[in-house]
């Protein structure tokens, strides 16, 4: 899947900063700039299911 950060401002001013295509702890680490440049300090943190995932990395073996 590809990775990218969506940005959503409401018509009300509430800005929503979402990670696709990450799981895990990278997530956090692809909004965290965005977040604080746009937001400062969010009222809320909403992790998707993606964040329980994980962000391992399959192993590969080399044929031997």
């Amino acid at each position: 899947m590809k990775r990218g950060i969506s940005i959503t401002i409401s018509n009300e001013g509430e800005t929503t900063v979402e990670a696709v295509g990450y799981k895990g702890a990278g997530c956090t680490k692809a909004t965290a700039p965005l977040t604080k440049a746009l937001i400062g300090t969010p009222t809320s943190h909403i992790k998707l299911p993606a964040y329980y995932q994980g962000d391992h990395a399959t192993p590969v073996r080399e044929a031997q």
